[in-house]
Parts: structure tokens; sequence; C-alpha cells
């Protein structure tokens, strides 16, 4: 029978290997109790996220699309063709416009606002365009009739023979029309998940990107002012394979759930400083690494960083109306990453401003001064 000597002997013994397996992990334990190791297993950091993807390539064997002119308005679009019975494409176009669907047919022309619909016969387009994804390819273009100019332009239309939140067959879409005030792109209608490259040339005037691409699953590569966009709610809001965003988004101001759940997202280069709503922003941007921000004019930052557990950078300049949670599953900031942090937000202003990073691993290296002396408290 084990005595209690040799009990504590060996409680001693294991607590010594404890703390050796800590440290070597990059964690100073020093001479605090045994109770205090939990806290000390916790701050130890995860392993790094793989390295950043490449640069997003589009398939070799899709068909080209035609160039657009600088004095056009034009939309040319790639889609799908399955061996199936159910390739079905609608949109609704503002003013009066003409359509070649691209197999081969007449052109059509339609009223300002009318919906445009077409189910395409797999046999009538040409075998040269088959794709090695399964489908061959249709090249729809869109013009305005004499006359006329493109104002609206909405892929989120459901085929009269068909219900709501079907799968669309555009994989390439580049448009021009600087008349353009609205636009949807992809929501429940119907959800673009196939469409990959999305590229609106030269100005437009939208004000609003509410839902613009939403459900756009393989979207990677976007192009589009929002020079003009106050509200861009949900704008990518599940585009799960968007690896990166360069937006001159300077008006917006509400960016609620802007890119929720955009898992794949690694790269951001977006004008914030108009911001007020950054409701769950990022939520769910679980591969971002590095983030910069200009937090200045946001007053509503609930879950605005839930679940980037990635982040490693992390600076919000001339923040100071609004808490800062990082509570939420952002643990892997260091102690370097959070003095970056605590010195890059302004002043506290307008009520009890909290920075809650205490979860974060690097926090008890970390050096909270910088931020309470500027007015914030630590939580």
């Amino acid at each position: 029978m084990t005595t209690i000597a040799e009990k504590l002997l060996l409680l001693s013994d294991t607590k010594t290997q404890i703390k050796n397996a800590i440290a070597a992990k990059g964690v100073s334990v020093g001479a605090e109790p045994f109770s205090d190791y939990p806290g000390k297993i916790a701050a130890i950091p995860g392993p790094e996220p793989p390295p950043s993807s490449a640069e997003y390539r589009r398939p070799a064997d899709w068909l080209e699309l035609p160039a657009i002119g600088a004095a056009e308005q034009k939309i040319v679009a790639l889609h799908a063709v399955y061996p199936s019975d159910a390739n079905f494409v609608a949109f609704q176009i503002s003013g009066a416009y003409t359509v070649d669907w691209g197999d081969g047919g007449a052109p059509q022309n339609f009223a300002a606002g009318a919906t445009a619909e077409k189910k395409y016969n797999y046999e009538s387009i040409g075998s040269a365009t088959w794709c090695a994804r399964g489908y061959r390819q249709a090249i729809i273009t869109i013009t305005p009739q004499a006359g006329e100019n493109l104002t609206s332009v909405d892929f989120n239309k459901n085929h009269s023979a068909v219900g709501t939140f079907y799968t669309g067959g555009f994989l390439d879409i580049r448009m021009r029309g600087s008349q353009i005030g609205s636009l949807a792109v992809s929501n429940l209608n119907a959800a673009q998940r196939n469409l990959e490259i999305f590229e609106f040339y030269g100005t437009n005037q939208l004000v609003s990107a509410v839902t613009l691409f939403r459900y756009c699953w393989a979207l990677q590569k976007v192009l589009i002012d929002f020079a003009n966009v106050t509200d861009a709610s949900f704008a990518f809001n599940f585009c799960y394979s968007l690896r990166r965003i360069d937006l001159n988004s300077g008006a917006v101001t509400t960016a609620n759930t802007m890119f929720g759940t955009c898992a794949l997202l690694e790269t951001v280069n977006i004008n914030f400083a108009s911001v007020t709503n950054a409701n769950s922003a990022f939520n769910g941007c679980s591969s971002l690494r590095e983030l910069s921000l200009d937090f200045g004019s946001v007053t509503s930052a609930t879950g605005t960083f839930t679940s980037c557990n990635a982040l490693r950078s992390l600076l919000l300049p001339n923040a100071g109306l609004v808490t800062i949670d990082l509570s939420q599953n952002v643990k892997m900031l260091s102690a370097a990453a959070l003095d970056a942090l605590y010195t890059s937000v302004g002043i506290a202003t307008g009520g009890v401003r909290q920075l809650r990073v205490t979860g974060c691993h690097g926090y008890p290296q970390s050096n909270p001064s910088i931020a309470t002396g500027k007015g914030w408290t630590i939580a």
C-alpha cells in the first residue's frame, strides 16, 4: 500500500513535470502556487493557422468573357448548363433591355422592369463548351435598348417554374453601368452559390449593398465601387470561399454582419472610418490573422470579432466610443499584440468603455496600463 509520504512525493514530482511542460510551451510559471496552474495552461498559445492560400485562379476551361468598353453599358455573364432538366435562369433589369442567351437563338427584348427568364437545354449548348466540372457553358449578354440606360439589376429572381432559394447557375459576372443605383446578386430567392467572380467596372449610383452577395458560397474575386454605399449589412454574409476583399467603403455607416461567416477570409483592405454599427461585422471570420480598422465612429460593436480565433494582430485606431469585446473565442493575441492594441485605441469617452481581453493568452504578460491611462477599463 502506498504511504501518505509516497503520495506526497508523487504529487510533488507531478507538479514539477507539469511546471516544466508549461514552461516548455513558452509560459512562465515561476513560484506561483499549484492552484494557478490551470490559468497558465489556458495561456499556452495554440497552433499557428495554416499559411495563406494562393491567389484565386479562374478555371482554365471556362469560356472567356468578352471585354466591356469604357463607354459601354453592358452585362456579360458565364452560366453553367448541366445535363439535367433544371437549368433555370431569371433576372430583372431596368430600363428596357435586350438579352442574348448565348445558345444560338435570337436576342430577346424586354420592357423596363420586366423579368427575363430562360430554361436551358443541355443538348442545345455546344459540346466544345464542356467544363471538367461537369457542365457546358453559355455566355449571357445584356444591353440597354436604344435611348435607354441600365439603372437597376436584380439576379436574385426565381424562375416562374421553380420556388425560392434555389441555386443559380452563374459562374462569372462582369458589368458596367454608371447609372445603376440598385443591384442584387444573391439572397433567398436565387442563391448564386456557384458564382466565383463578380466584377463591376467603373462607377455606379449604389447607396445600399444590403445582402448584396449573401449566400455566394463560392465567391472568390470581387471588384465593385462602394464609394456611395452607406448600408452594407450582410453584404458578404455566408461568402464562405472569399479570401480577400478590397473596398473603397468610406461612406459605409452600417456594417452589421457585413462579412459574417466568411470563414476563409484572410485579407481585408477596407475603409471603416464612417462605420457606426459594426455589430457582428466579422463574426465567424475564423481565418483572419491581421486586422486594422479605424474605429473612431463605431458606437455599437456587439459580437464584431466573435470566433475570429486565428487573429494574431488587431489594431483599432481612434476607438473610444464603444466597448471592445474579445471574450468570444478570440484567445490567441500575444502580449505584444495586446500592447499594440492598447496603443492603437484612442481616448475612452462617453461612459465606461471596456477592453474585454483578459481571456487572451498574452494578457498576463501585457501592459494594460497603456489602455487604462487613456480611460479604458480592462475586463
